[in-house]
C-alpha cells in the first residue's frame, strides 16, 4: 500500500502526455489506491466542517449534523482533493500560469476559483488563457550628442569630489552638462 501511495503521490504529467491522458492515468492510480483500501482524503476535522457547512446552508438551517451531511461532506472533501492532487501533478511548464492565477486569486481573497472536481479541472487546464503582461520595450539606440537627456555613460574610478574638491574613488554618471555621484 505504501508504495502505491508512494506512486500516486509522485505521479505527474509529462510534457508529450496530453491533459485527457494525463487525467485518465491519474484516476485510474487514485482508484487503485481506493480499491486497496487506501484513503488520502480521511481529514476527519476537515468533513466535520463542511458537515456544519451543509447542515447551516440546508433548509431549513440547522446546527446539528445528520449522516446525509457527513456523506455529502466526504464526497465533497474527496472530489475536491482528487482535483488538488490533479492539478498538482500536472505539467508545470504547461500548466504554470493556471497554477499562479488560481493561487493568486486565493491568496489575495478574490475568491476561491480551485476545481471542485477533476472534470472542472480537465476543462480549466485545456481552456485557461493567461493574461500576458507586456513590459514596456527598452530602446536601444545610441542617443544623439547634445540632444539625449538621460544617462549617457557611467564609471567608476577616482574623481574630484565636486562639495569639498578632494580626490575620492566613487562611481560618478554623466547626465549631460552636470555630474551626479553616486555611492
Amino acid at each position: 500500500m505504501v508504495q502505491l501511495i508512494k506512486m500516486f503521490c509522485t505521479f505527474f504529467q509529462h510534457a508529450d502526455s496530453s491533459n485527457e491522458d494525463y487525467k485518465e492515468q491519474f484516476e485510474s492510480l487514485w482508484e487503485c489506491v481506493i480499491q486497496q483500501g487506501g484513503s488520502l482524503t480521511n481529514h476527519p476535522g476537515l468533513i466535520d466542517d463542511r458537515a456544519i457547512e451543509i447542515a447551516r446552508a440546508s433548509e431549513p438551517p440547522r446546527d446539528v449534523t445528520n449522516d446525509d451531511d457527513v456523506i455529502a461532506a466526504t464526497e465533497q472533501i474527496q472530489s475536491e482533493m482528487k482535483a488538488a492532487f490533479m492539478l498538482s501533478g500536472g505539467h508545470n511548464a504547461t500548466h504554470k500560469q493556471l497554477k499562479g492565477h488560481l493561487e493568486n486569486a486565493f491568496v489575495v481573497g478574490k475568491e476561491d476559483k480551485y476545481p471542485t472536481n477533476t472534470v472542472d479541472l480537465l476543462s480549466m487546464m485545456n481552456n485557461f488563457r493567461s493574461i500576458t503582461s507586456y513590459a514596456p520595450r527598452q530602446h536601444t539606440t545610441r542617443p544623439t550628442p547634445g540632444v539625449d537627456d538621460g544617462v549617457n555613460f557611467m564609471q567608476h574610478g577616482e574623481g574630484e569630489d565636486k562639495e569639498d574638491g578632494k580626490q575620492q574613488g566613487a562611481t560618478f554618471i554623466q547626465k549631460d552638462r552636470g555630474i551626479l555621484r553616486e555611492g
